[in-house]
């Protein structure tokens, strides 16, 4: 790791010995530090059997669409790919976003920074010659790589075990329909999840001791942000996943009296508002931990 000095105005060396503008090496040994620490304490947390129940949680949708996949090629049920299709949109508005990957994150982003603490190990960080806002910010890549790769994967699988039963008729509607297209949607609707979940638990953790009470929180807003007005509609991770969607479900039921319908939004907009969530959640949480005090008695 390198021990570039990180604060002053004075020029800093490169590693061939020559000196770079001020304003250039601090960014630089920023980004090194960012990198080692990544690469140091990613294999731990999530590479280790403390890992096991969230490769658990995300496996849970493979082993049912694989049942599902098994019964109609057992039994030669009957079935329409078309409703394959809308199943899997379902499926990943209401189990992967409203459920998995929403706990997943909560989780994972709440132990980050917190579990250090319990294991009485942050003061190691904080001792480095690393500034605070470059740990935070690894933290959050660290949880962010994690679980977008695992779910990722786990929907991808369920994806394919859906629906890939149907032989010829998927693979034409996967290579040249809208197959491959939907599941590059729904893959940026999972990375973009866990961005946006995983910026607001971390910064949670920082202020709340318990990860059941912001849980409890952010996912009653999540449930009843369709309900508000379209102004407050836009601090919901919800409400931009909903306009990547590539394909709208139909709202029936009484419930549907109530729901605020919201504007539509673009496509770059709607990337742009999770991203500017996750963003404000990280600086949020970089002017906390800065004033930070470790007291491990509690």
């Amino acid at each position: 790791m390198s021990t570039a000095p990180l604060h002053g105005s004075g020029a800093g060396p490169t590693s061939n010995g020559a000196f770079v503008p001020s304003s250039q090496a601090p960014y630089a040994s920023y980004a090194r530090q960012l990198g080692a620490l990544v690469r140091m304490d990613l294999p731990y947390h999530f590479l280790t059997t403390r890992a096991i129940w969230l490769y658990l949680l995300a496996a849970g949708p493979v082993a049912i669409t694989a049942i599902y996949a098994f019964v109609q090629i057992a039994y030669r049920r009957s079935g329409s790919l078309s409703g394959e299709v809308t199943a899997f949109a379902s499926m990943m508005e209401f189990l992967y976003l409203r459920f998995l990957i929403f706990f997943g994150c909560l989780a994972v982003g709440t132990f980050l920074v917190r579990g250090e603490v319990l294991n009485k190990t942050l003061h190691y960080y904080f001792l480095l010659p690393v500034r605070r806002e470059v740990f935070l910010v690894s933290r959050f890549v660290i949880g962010f790589l994690a679980t977008t790769l695992v779910f990722s994967l786990s929907l991808t699988a369920a994806y394919f075990c859906l629906m890939a039963h149907r032989g010829s008729a998927f693979w034409n509607y996967f290579w040249q329909g809208q197959g491959l297209p939907n599941l590059l949607d729904y893959l940026l609707m999972t990375a973009l999840a866990c961005a946006g979940y995983g910026a607001i638990f971390l910064l949670a953790s920082l202020y709340v001791r318990n990860p059941l009470i912001p849980g409890a929180v952010v996912f009653v807003w999540e449930v009843i942000h369709v309900f508000l007005p379209v102004t407050l509609q836009r601090f919901s991770v919800t409400y931009y996943l909903k306009s990547l969607s590539p394909i709208d479900l139909p709202t029936d039921g009484v419930l549907a009296l109530f729901l605020v319908p919201p504007e539509p939004i673009a496509r770059g907009w709607a990337i742009l508002g999770i991203l500017l969530l996750a963003t404000g959640a990280l600086a949020l949480s970089a002017l906390r931990i800065r004033k930070t005090e470790i007291d491990y008695s509690d």
